[in-house]
């Protein structure tokens, strides 16, 4: 009886140290990442960039520790990946290819990141090693079907149990084809791809690729009209019947120079997927919008978030908060501004994050730390006038994030408690990849 009471004397014992503990680590509990205005810290320059050949919504990706990272095509075509080293600054490393374009980034379940893009010999899927401590690629596929390059846009994501998958785009201009493409086997290599579309009128172009809740990829791409405006499309893959389509909106925006698709996402509050994109109306008068699926009525929710009569806008990115779930939207305007929309749980609110001085749109690429203080981020590439510029990092950061000093008592509190909690990884983690 003693020993039983000496038990659960230690529990509450060791619940009370716990409890203290957490109340006392600000550093890790969770926050609205968009409360008020966002206070934006001065860019920081990560790299010079292509600007023509890097575009899609997925180049800055934080992985579960809070560390960005980025992925762009260098001036030279090469593929290259840079991520943030505490008291160093940003780490590039060469992945390689050649006259590479368009990247995307995403991190996998073991916080490494995956990489996919097109180039010259074909489509590519590059991953990091931690046996080499390198990155390795695979060649995807290398069919090129008259003139159908894999050149104009990819998107990488994991599904729910870290298999990676692709969308891409073949295409030659004029006619295109889009791709889904996963590892079936559950062995890392992407070969399975179904064909979602082949057309001859309006190729598709640059997709935005995520999973929902119920592990259906679901892509977002956009018709390239060869009239006024574009069609914006989601499909969704069901495991019992397979892909269908749904249209979001008839008015996207044209392939314009500096276009790129609708971005997509999961509402993290209900596992559903939203979408933005533009639509411009003329040449200086465009619109950025929002859109929800309706799970009840089966129909995609519309909400234009802001109107600008001046100046196209573009290169939107769309995550959600993960302090709230609201939505927030980074975009760029031919004007050089760099754009930052987002909800407010009542109505929509806009920002310029900052101006790059050019008469070109940034592209833009949207991303909240997931973990701790969340906050949102904004990876831009700049257009000096010649399809370069410079890939930079701009961040909204939290008001404190004071370093633990009982983060050593908390083994302690664990003991106590006979260890029948679930351990939780620290805010700050040793890199694999420095």
């Amino acid at each position: 009886m003693k020993s039983l009471l000496r038990k659960y004397v230690m529990k509450l014992l060791g619940l009370g140290i716990l409890g203290f503990l957490i109340a006392n680590l600000p550093w890790c509990e969770y926050v609205n990442a968009v409360s008020t205005t966002p206070a934006w810290k001065p860019s920081e320059l990560i790299m010079n960039s292509s600007y023509d050949n890097q575009r899609g919504d997925r180049f800055l990706a934080f992985d579960h520790y809070g560390v960005p990272s980025v992925v762009t095509i260098t001036t030279t075509g090469a593929v290259s990946f840079a991520r943030q080293v505490d008291g160093v600054g940003w780490k590039n490393r060469t992945i390689g290819g050649v006259n590479a374009k368009h990247a995307s980034l995403a991190f996998d379940r073991r916080e490494l990141p995956g990489i996919s893009f097109g180039a010259d010999n074909g489509l590519n899927y590059s991953y990091f090693s931690t046996t080499t401590g390198t990155f390795l690629t695979n060649l995807v596929d290398n069919t090129a079907v008259t003139g159908r390059q894999w050149t104009l846009g990819t998107a990488v994501a994991f599904d729910l149990y870290g298999r990676p998958a692709m969308a891409a785009t073949r295409n030659d201009g004029n006619f295109g084809d889009l791709f889904y493409i996963s590892d079936t086997n559950r062995d890392g290599v992407l070969s399975s791809a179904d064909l979602l579309e082949s057309v001859t009128t309006d190729p598709e172009s640059f997709p935005s690729l995520t999973f929902d809740r119920q592990n259906r990829p679901i892509i977002a791409p956009r018709y390239l009209s060869q009239g006024i405006f574009g069609d914006l499309d989601v499909w969704m893959k069901d495991p019992f019947t397979g892909w269908g389509l749904s249209v979001v909106s008839t008015n996207a925006e044209e392939g314009t120079p500096d276009a790129v698709t609708g971005s997509i996402a999961i509402d993290p509050t209900d596992g559903l997927p939203a979408v933005a994109w533009t639509h411009v109306i003329s040449a200086n008068n465009s619109q950025l919008w929002y859109g929800k699926w309706n799970q009840l009525q089966s129909q995609w929710d519309l909400t234009l978030v802001t109107n600008n009569p001046t100046s196209e806008m573009g290169s939107e990115s769309l995550a959600f908060d993960p302090g709230d779930g609201r939505p927030a939207i980074s975009y760029g305007d031919k004007t050089g501004n760099v754009n930052f929309a987002w909800f407010n749980g009542t109505s929509w609110m806009t920002q310029v994050v900052t101006n790059t001085s050019t008469a070109f749109a940034p592209r833009t690429s949207l991303a909240f730390n997931e973990y701790g203080h969340g906050f949102p981020a904004i990876a831009y590439i700049t257009n000096s006038g010649a399809g370069t510029g410079q890939l930079r990092f701009v961040v909204d950061p939290p008001i404190a994030v004071p370093e633990p000093s009982t983060f050593v008592l908390i083994p302690l509190a664990i003991v106590a408690l006979g260890g029948n909690i679930r351990s939780r990884r620290v805010c700050r983690q040793t890199l694999l990849i420095s």
